[in-house]
């Protein structure tokens, strides 16, 4: 039995109690999810369970070498078909192999470490995935003291044995800022969404790639942060008209939810797509196609996939890839102005 596990077979639940100062009701009322305990106590007994490894009773099966078929999921919202692709991939690649997913999200930072946290310290899952937005070193240094494999989708975090699963952000971003240079634009503004998010820092770096390459002077201007959502298009656009009454004639958003939310805005001022200005997103969700937007393709459902795949190779201990970088691909529509000389020639006869 190695260290760690002695260490979580050592911790009990009157040890999480002694350690918090709550009664064992209290306690068993936070591991069990049942009736009412404040956000304070329940964290004092998540940080408790997690310094001292203590598994509960019912993850007693899981120590004895069963497993439970489970594994724990960990997104950080409910909001577009991006999350819903990718637990499709997983649970379509759970299923195959006989594992059933346990999915639950979150409502920012540090309530999904205590959520992922909870799912690991119930014992009711073989491996947690977590879309890792924000989570580092430090959770994961945590999250190994219940020696229960985490597995990350979005961003790998260097130094540490564990798989992750991430896209080709640089070359996808790459390709869309070669692609507006080509088109003539010198001045591309950028919708960089969040900056603090790994993917939003991949992709920069990919547009300065493209810069460097097109000999285009960088100009950190031209990039305007928000958030990864409509409004924060729509924000990002505000934010232009601010320092500027001309509308950029080409933008780069780093995601296809900025970028319906920046030509909603445009619209609203007068200003046609791509007559006026030149759009390109990322994703490639649903609603990219039925707008024609020319944009970054991602291979949703794969990332699901690739990563239950992994969760699953771990569990068995097999051979795994520990970090997984899935391609991304250009895909030209009407928003960057591409079809529309053939749309023309269509409606001309």
């Amino acid at each position: 039995m190695s260290e760690e596990s002695a260490k979580i077979s050592r911790a009990t639940l009157s040890d999480v109690c002694r350690h918090t100062g709550l009664s064992t009701a209290t306690v068993s009322r936070v591991i069990n999810q049942t009736g009412n305990v404040k956000a304070a106590t329940v964290k004092k007994v998540m940080d408790a369970i997690a310094q001292l490894g203590y598994v509960p009773n019912h993850a007693a099966r899981a120590l004895a070498g069963q497993r439970n078929k489970m594994i724990g999921v960990v997104f950080p919202e409910i909001s577009t078909g991006f999350w819903a692709e990718i637990l499709k991939g997983l649970d379509a690649e759970a299923d195959d192999h006989q594992y059933h997913i346990l999915t639950a999200f979150s409502h920012g930072g540090q309530d999904e470490r205590e959520l992922a946290l909870r799912l690991l310290g119930e014992g009711r899952i073989d491996a947690l995935v977590v879309m890792n937005l924000r989570l580092g070193k430090d959770f994961m240094q945590q999250a190994g003291r219940f020696n229960i494999p985490v597995i990350l989708i979005d961003r790998p975090i260097a130094g540490l044995e564990t798989a992750s699963v991430t896209l080709d952000n640089v070359t996808g971003a790459c390709q869309a800022m070669t692609h507006l240079y080509e088109h003539g634009y010198e001045q591309v503004v950028i919708l960089a969404g969040d900056l603090e998010t790994y993917d939003a820092r991949q992709r920069l770096m990919g547009c300065k790639k493209a810069a460097k390459a097109a000999k285009v002077a960088w100009d950190d201007r031209l990039v305007v942060a928000s958030s990864f959502t409509e409004e924060g298009g729509s924000r990002a656009i505000d934010t232009w008209f601010k320092q500027s009454v001309k509308p950029p004639r080409a933008i780069f958003c780093f995601n296809d939810n900025i970028a319906i939310g920046a030509m909603n805005a445009l619209e609203k001022r007068g200003f046609a797509v791509p007559d006026d200005v030149a759009v390109i997103g990322f994703d490639d969700i649903d609603s990219a196609r039925h707008l024609k937007l020319t944009t970054v393709h991602v291979p949703v459902l794969e990332m699901g996939r690739a990563a239950a795949n992994a969760a699953i190779q771990v569990i068995s201990n097999q051979a795994f890839n520990k970090q997984q970088v899935l391609p991304t691909q250009l895909v030209l529509r009407r928003s960057c102005g591409c079809l529309v000389e053939a749309e023309q020639k269509v409606c001309a006869g």
